[in-house]
């Protein structure tokens, strides 16, 4: 539908005399005259204001805010949104299964290593599969790669891995990587995420996806590695190298159940002095 209401737009502008508000109204008539739903305008809405600020230098930018769905629409979407976050199921783990599967760091098994990385690493099921999304470790021994879901100039950015502690280096990362890759290059992500969910369910736990290791990750980490005492959401966002705050609430109803919350600034200080020793 994008590509086809661009050339509508485009055909409008360059054989009509018009104002922006023509423009707008003509906009509103093609992005509903199918009777989508709310979110599909919404994203038709970002769309077309992308499209026009690419291509159409002469409408400013207090103009392209004025091309945005309906008031009612939108908090009807973060209405809904909000509503499904409250309704998920917990995703209850423990320290026993964290092992399970930190296990899997020398196994033979290309599956449960492809598990082993992104749980460790709290990575995306593509990004730890496909050769697009570059490792690489630099002078500073830091682990940094170019990742999915970004766009624009955060699309060649190289962002900086926590791995989880006392697992791998940067570089036994990188290389594991690779090796992954190479066993998987035969078929397509969609395919790969397919068998390893189903690898995950008989391996790990039947109700786990990839995705789950994710939110498992960030989790863990917040719970165990979080010596600086930062709140959740904004730890989240930070391990999990998200570009919006937002993004961490999906993660809110991960739950792990032996974390050291509660310890003194004592203990937290010893825990720090064993890491660096």
């Amino acid at each position: 539908m994008s590509k086809r209401l661009f050339k509508i737009i485009s055909n409008y502008t360059n054989n009509n005399d018009y104002s922006f508000q023509d423009l707008k109204d003509f906009i509103d008539e093609k992005i509903l005259e199918d009777e989508p739903k709310p979110k599909t305008i919404a994203t038709r809405y970002s769309l077309v204001k992308n499209f026009l600020r690419d291509n159409y230098q002469q409408i400013t930018d207090k103009q392209l805010k004025l091309i945005r769905p309906d008031e009612e629409i939108t908090n009807g979407i973060i209405q809904k949104d909000l509503e499904i976050k409250s309704n998920k199921k917990n995703v209850v783990f423990n320290k026993e299964l964290v092992d399970k599967i930190l296990d899997f760091k020398n196994t033979e098994n290309i599956y449960e290593l492809a598990m082993y990385l992104q749980f460790i690493s709290g990575r995306r099921a593509d990004e730890i599969k496909d050769k697009e999304y570059i490792a690489r470790v630099g002078k500073d021994k830091k682990l940094k790669m170019l990742l999915s879901k970004k766009n624009g100039k955060n699309q060649n950015k190289y962002y900086q891995i926590t791995l989880i502690p006392n697992t791998l280096s940067p570089e036994q990362f990188k290389n594991a990587l690779k090796m992954v890759r190479q066993n998987f290059s035969h078929i397509g992500s969609n395919d790969y995420i397919k068998r390893l969910n189903r690898k995950i369910k008989k391996l790990v736990r039947s109700d786990l996806t990839s995705h789950s290791f994710r939110g498992m990750y960030a989790t863990y980490l917040f719970n165990n590695f979080n010596h600086d005492n930062q709140n959740i959401n904004g730890f989240i966002e930070k391990v999990l190298n998200h570009d919006s705050s937002g993004s961490s609430l999906n993660y809110s109803n991960y739950l792990y159940e032996d974390g050291f919350k509660n310890k003194s600034d004592k203990e937290i200080d010893e825990e720090k002095e064993k890491e660096e020793n």
